[in-house]
């Protein structure tokens, strides 16, 4: 089966590109503030939260959230889909 392109970022990419970043000491604690951004409620709730995660770990990580920033304009179309949808589509690989 192949992905349907529906412009968005692959979040599962995304976080996976954000973590190469990070000392696995701290990537679980990491990876669960990412999920603050791709589970908010809805796109401006996810911006406020991706910016508070930068801040949070830009001294200790300062190339990790570079991405999120760079590519918000094609990550935040999945705040459009209810959370039961973007369960389905928060990654691009086929099924």
């Amino acid at each position: 089966m192949k992905a349907v392109n529906i412009g968005l970022r692959c979040i599962v990419h995304q976080v996976r590109n954000t973590l190469k970043y990070v000392a696995d000491k701290d990537k679980k604690e990491f990876a669960a503030d990412l999920k603050t951004i791709y589970h908010a409620p809805s796109e401006e709730h996810g911006h406020t939260r991706m910016l508070e995660v930068t801040e949070k770990w830009q001294a200790h990580y300062p190339n990790a959230m570079k991405s999120w920033s760079s590519n918000w304009d094609v990550i935040s179309p999945i705040f459009k889909f209810s959370v039961d949808v973007r369960k389905v589509i928060y990654t691009t690989n086929a099924i």
